[in-house]
């Protein structure tokens, strides 16, 4: 094997194992992307509960105090 081939080969092998490492990188991040993801997707469905639950509660409030007033309103007269 001549010189140039030589170079070349370690080259080709360099480029190889370094293609490696950067795959095995970017499943790694895919892999906590992923995590991130499905985490972020479970707080999002917490969270909309929660703000379903407390819409319900400041319409009965509201309408208790719509209520409040109305009787305060009579009371006056």
């Amino acid at each position: 094997m001549t010189e140039l081939e030589n170079h070349l080969l370690s080259a080709l092998r360099a480029m190889s194992q370094q293609f490696k490492e950067q795959h095995r990188a970017s499943e790694t991040v895919q892999a906590a992307l992923q995590d991130m993801f499905e985490r972020t997707a479970q707080d999002n469905a917490t969270l909309s509960k929660q703000v379903g639950f407390l819409s319900e509660r400041v319409e009965t409030l509201s309408n208790k105090l719509r209520q409040f007033e109305s009787l305060y309103e009579q009371n006056r007269r």
